[in-house]
């Protein structure tokens, strides 16, 4: 018999791993990946989102039409990128995150270790910026 402490965040963990991603906790972590790459090929944010490619698909597609990423095509070479809108819907995402989730709790990260739920690599991006020199 598995005993419950709330103390055993074992326990947590393992309770975490089996829940399944919602679609905004897969939309937002794909627009996380697509940032911290500025573009990325289709099959490298499969990889990393952990989808299928018909999964992945039929989401970039809905982004796609809400305008959040773009598509890029040179030669047969095709990337997807975030817009601007993009953008600046996951630094709402991500400011909601923290405010809903407190900083100190731990999830299961992508590999299934033990990770904070937003890792201090990954900040949110700043909008208006002008750090890649866009207006």
């Amino acid at each position: 018999m598995l005993r419950v402490d709330s103390q055993d965040s074992t326990y947590r963990n393992v309770l975490n791993a089996k829940q399944r991603r919602s679609r905004l906790d897969i939309c937002f972590e794909l627009l996380e990946v697509i940032w911290t790459k500025d573009e990325i090929k289709p099959t490298q944010l499969m990889y990393k989102a952990n989808l299928s490619w018909r999964m992945l698909s039929e989401i970039l597609t809905y982004l796609s039409e809400r305008e959040l990423v773009n598509f890029t095509a040179v030669g047969t070479r095709r990337t997807v990128a975030l817009t601007e809108k993009g953008r600046r819907c996951l630094q709402r995402l991500h400011e909601a995150r923290c405010a809903l989730i407190p900083e100190d709790q731990d999830s299961v990260g992508d590999f299934g270790e033990s990770a904070k739920v937003f890792p201090s690599v990954v900040a949110p991006p700043v909008v208006g910026g002008n750090s890649q020199g866009t207006r």
